[in-house]
């Protein structure tokens, strides 16, 4: 090659510039295996509810004979061998679509296993699984117990085994009595796309969902009484994996104890050889400036920088080549951020049952209330044909659906659809201290049926009305009524409400200039494009208490309700109007961000109707969302999403906005003139608050969404981000000061709410036990003594009972 034109010191600093960048690649390779090193021998982190073990009593093939749920696969143990199906989310082509699964199965065979060997399980757990899929009685299954251990004895000659583990991993323990040969033991893997090694003699199995690493195992024997440890490694051939072990002693038993975890759902690599690439990803950043800085210091000509440039970055690209593995991308996980971290000091809380509730079809939970023995009512929508224990036919496309579940989870007291011919849904649902359920939701259907006397038995020509129906303590339907204008295009619909011994209360939001309102009541007119609206009904809906519009000059919604001792209504929601009906005194009376985005708001209306105890605005210069509303003496709590840096913040557990978008939580005094705390709630991507719920002593209890995996963890019975968006769980205390629970909920895919931002929609607090509902298109959902215990359709709703 020649060097002609190119100045001496030129010549050498290129010479000089490619030994330097050699050494480096060197120094990068041996960075990198010692990072792949240090993260491989890693155990990998695990969610706090136990693995247990079903038998299959005909609830799957028959080939399967016991069954186990972990985090994003479910586990089939056959005769020789086992199953696994694990979930793999395809990304929806817009951010409010959920994401939808594809399944792949990875097999793994007991090579030579005998045909005698026996299977057996132990270690009785509490809770049972039921499935009620469908409405044919037939298929259902009853009272399954849980197992913590699965043994197989005699799999080879002298050599049993026994698997156990968490929904993270699997621990698989060999017995090999004296004498016997653990050469015999050969486990063959099918339906992986790759194997590989890793430095710490950890076994890398890729598929289409993802990576599995079976670990290194720990080998010892018991010999007087004392543990000795055995030298051993994995080696892999052909998919077939077999124990290199050292000498031992061979007239003592030896235990073998791999363990083999399911790390991803994409094809890529697990969250710690992601972190391992990171910081290889690091030292590269690190190394441009300083060879950067050698082009010119050594006086390289312009067109050889170009060179040096190229050669630069093919080394790195070969260094990052060498760094993938399983075809992933290695996108890393959710960063840092406000509010996450580990546990506190306490207990962590305990899942009491975890259910699907749905059929074939599309199931979705929107809200939750929960009577004096502990029975959970839930109202939602369902397009299943075949939901479960439904009472009458469904009425058209999608039908309202109300179910009450037995204080355990463990039996449907009664289902029952709601609706007409064409698409109704049930949004917010509360009882009364004699089981009566009260319900309120949105129709499009001109034939939802309505009851003689009711305050409106009239669709008219509306595109959409609200509803408020009532349902007693068998689920037979006592008063059904329209709530809504009956123009042609009038749209309006409940989204919240409450009981109490006086009345019903029922809000929402409306566009009809003729939505039923009552003389003297806060607002008879639309003034804007929408509104919110307040609505008392009496008990058997046959007159309003009262009935009010609640907006400004641009639009406004209305989204929950709750109701003190008084019969004062609570209210929040959201609003675009900076003329939003405020009053003096009030925290906020003017609107920060009504140009384009809006302001939550807080509103509580006297008993009578007439005119407002307090009204105040609550955000920052983004937008901002009220979703969910308590009331614990006087003091308005309430929650919702927030994108303002400035929300407005008191005595917080977390001061700063973490991400694009965090829930919030705040509580008003009585007056509404001050906050007594306000707090973001969330991590680095978007979270939402979408139910609040106060016990007797004031603490909060806060339901919702998230997509990020370092949102607050304390005492959790889910510590891993399941994938997609999580439902969440947070206690607070009273005085708003610390968070005293705070756990995900969730599967490898959505737990979705109504306006599809991803959430359990709906929270009941009572007798020191937290109820949620929601809805989910994760097959993985963490079940527990449920009622029905399998996925069954495109979405099923969720039902959860759990104590922080």
């Amino acid at each position: 090659m020649s060097y002609q034109g190119v100045p001496k010191v030129g010549r050498s600093g290129l010479v000089l510039t490619g030994c330097v960048l050699a050494i480096l690649c060197a120094v990068s390779v041996l960075y990198s295996r010692s990072n792949r090193a240090v993260a491989s021998a890693k155990s990998p982190s695990s969610h706090s509810l136990p693995l247990t073990f079903e038998v299959n009593l005909g609830q799957t093939d028959s080939a399967a004979k016991y069954i186990a749920r972990g985090h994003g696969y479910t586990l089939f143990l056959t005769e020789n061998g086992a199953v696994w199906s694990l979930a793999s989310p395809t990304p929806s082509k817009s951010k409010n679509q959920s994401p939808r699964s594809t399944s792949s199965a990875l097999r793994m065979e007991l090579v030579g296993a005998s045909n005698t060997l026996q299977i057996s399980a132990s270690d009785r757990q509490a809770g049972v699984s039921n499935y009620f899929v469908g409405s044919d009685p037939k298929q259902w299954r009853s009272g399954i117990p849980h197992y913590g251990r699965v043994e197989y004895s005699q799999i080879y000659p002298g050599i049993d085994e026994a698997i156990h583990g968490d929904r993270q991993q699997l621990m698989f323990d060999f017995q090999v009595a004296p004498g016997a040969d653990p050469s015999q033991i050969s486990l063959l893997f099918s339906g992986t796309t790759q194997i590989s090694t890793d430095d710490s003699g950890n076994i890398w199995m890729c598929s289409p969902a993802g990576a599995i690493a079976l670990h290194k195992p720990i080998a010892y024997q018991i010999i007087n009484g004392k543990r000795r440890s055995v030298d051993t490694a994995l080696r892999s051939k052909s998919g077939k994996v077999m124990f290199a072990i050292a000498n031992y002693d061979k007239k003592h038993a030896l235990f073998v104890s791999p363990t083999l975890s399911v790390q991803d759902y994409s094809g890529e690599l697990p969250a710690s050889q992601s972190q391992a690439k990171s910081r290889d990803l690091s030292l590269f950043v690190l190394l441009f400036p300083a060879v950067g800085l050698a082009f010119f210091s050594l006086g390289i000509a312009h067109s050889q920088r170009k060179v040096v440039c190229l050669m630069l970055s093919l080394l790195c690209f070969s260094g990052l080549v060498t760094l993938a593995a399983c075809g992933g991308s290695g996108s890393g996980g959710g960063g840092g951020g406000g509010g996450g971290g580990g546990g506190g000091g306490g207990n962590p809380g305990t899942v009491l049952y975890s259910t699907y509730l749905g059929g074939t079809s599309e199931d979705e939970g929107f809200a939750i209330a929960v009577d004096s023995t502990g029975a959970a009512y839930v109202t939602g929508k369902t397009n299943s044909l075949d939901f479960p224990s439904a009472s009458n036919a469904p009425f058209g496309n999608f039908d309202v659906f109300v179910a009450k579940l037995s204080p355990d989870g463990s039996s449907i007291a009664y289902s029952t659809y709601i609706g007409g011919g064409s698409e109704d849904s049930g949004s917010a649902i509360a009882v009364d201290s004699n089981g009566n359920a009260f319900v309120g939701g949105g129709t499009k259907s001109s034939a939802f049926p309505h009851t003689v006397g009711v305050v409106q038995g009239a669709f008219g020509s509306a595109s959409q009305s609200g509803f408020a129906a009532k349902l007693d303590s068998s689920g037979s339907l006592v008063f059904s009524t329209f709530l809504g204008g009956t123009n042609s295009g009038d749209t309006s619909v409940v989204d919240g409400i409450a009981v109490d011994s006086t009345g019903v209360y029922v809000v929402g939001g409306t566009s009809s200039t003729i939505f039923p309102t009552t003389a003297g009541a806060l607002q008879t007119s639309l003034i804007g494009t929408n509104a919110g609206f307040v609505s008392k009904l009496n008990l058997t809906a046959t007159a309003f208490g009262y009935s009010s519009y609640l907006g400004g000059s641009t639009g406004d919604f209305a989204a929950a309700v709750a109701v003190d001792s008084s019969q004062q209504a609570y209210v929040t929601g959201e609003t675009f109007s900076a003329t939003f009906p405020t009053t003096a005194g009030a925290f906020q009376t003017s609107c920060v961000s009504c140009t384009g985005t809006p302001d939550a708001f807080v509103a509580v209306f006297k008993a009578d109707g007439t005119g407002l105890v307090y009204s105040t605005y609550l955000g920052g210069s983004g937008k901002d969302e009220g979703l969910g509303i308590a009331v614990h003496g006087s003091n308005a709590i309430v929650t919702g999403d927030t994108q303002s840096s400035n929300f407005p913040t008191q005595g917080a557990v977390q001061a700063a906005l973490s991400g694009t978008q965090d829930a919030f939580v705040a509580e008003l005094n009585a007056s509404g003139s001050a906050l007594v705390y306000s707090t973001y709630l969330g991590g680095t991507q978007n979270d939402t608050g979408t139910g609040i719920a106060a016990d007797a002593n004031g603490n909060v209890f806060i339901t919702g969404s998230t997509s990020s995996t370092n949102f607050p963890n304390v005492n959790a019975t889910q510590t891993t981000f399941g994938g997609a968006h999580d439902a969440f769980v947070t206690e607070i205390n009273a005085a708003g000061s610390s968070v005293l629970f705070s756990t995900f909920l969730g599967g490898a895919l959505d737990e979705n709410t109504l306006n599809g931002s991803g959430a359990l929609g709906a929270i009941a607090v009572t007798g020191g036990n937290i109820y949620v509902t929601g809805n989910t298109t994760s097959t993985d959902f963490p079940v527990k003594a449920a009622k029905q215990g399998t996925f069954a359709g495109i979405s099923d709703a969720i039902v959860a009972k759990m104590t922080p």
